[in-house]
């Protein structure tokens, strides 16, 4: 069964790279549960493997989402349990370049640093995909979140400005 199951992730992974990635306008709530003004918006989930610290595989999802003020990724295991942790996002652009971004880990959700956040917003502005991997610097795991074709993402930013 758990062949099956892995076969099935493998074959998410690989459909996810070839279609374009589904990015949703979803807003922020407050402390009633009631949606606030502030808006984000969040990749369709990102199914993955990773080889873990026991020699075995652990099984992810992973979503990019982007606000006004921040880039995160929100990564889990598929059992629901949260990684700890800061680390490191490397993504490969269609030219063959790679560049590295540190993130900070809260609650799983993976912040790139204040610092490099202009010039990440400014990538997925002008990039049409990107290959993303993340890696917890103190563990042996690295999210290979495959390509995110960034087209729809665009295109939600550019009715937001008109």
């Amino acid at each position: 069964m758990k062949k099956i199951y892995s076969l099935i992730i493998v074959f998410c992974m690989f459909y996810t790279s070839l279609a374009a990635t589904e990015f949703k306008k979803l807003y922020y709530i407050d402390k009633f549960d009631d949606k606030t003004n502030e808006w984000y918006l969040c990749s369709e989930p990102i199914f993955g493997t990773s080889p873990n610290t026991f020699g075995g595989v652990t099984e992810f999802r992973a979503n990019l989402c982007v606000d006004e003020e921040d880039v995160f990724f929100i990564v889990k295991r598929l059992n629901g349990d949260k990684y700890s942790g800061d680390g490191t996002v490397y993504v490969k652009l269609n030219n063959g370049e790679t560049k590295s971004f540190s993130v900070k880990n809260h609650s799983s959700q993976f912040y790139i640093s204040d610092k490099e956040q202009e010039e990440f917003r400014a990538l997925l502005l002008h990039e049409n995909s990107i290959r993303v991997v993340i890696e917890i610097d103190y563990m042996d795991y690295k999210f290979k979140l495959g390509t995110i074709d960034l087209t729809n993402l665009h295109t939600i930013l550019k009715e937001g400005q008109e």
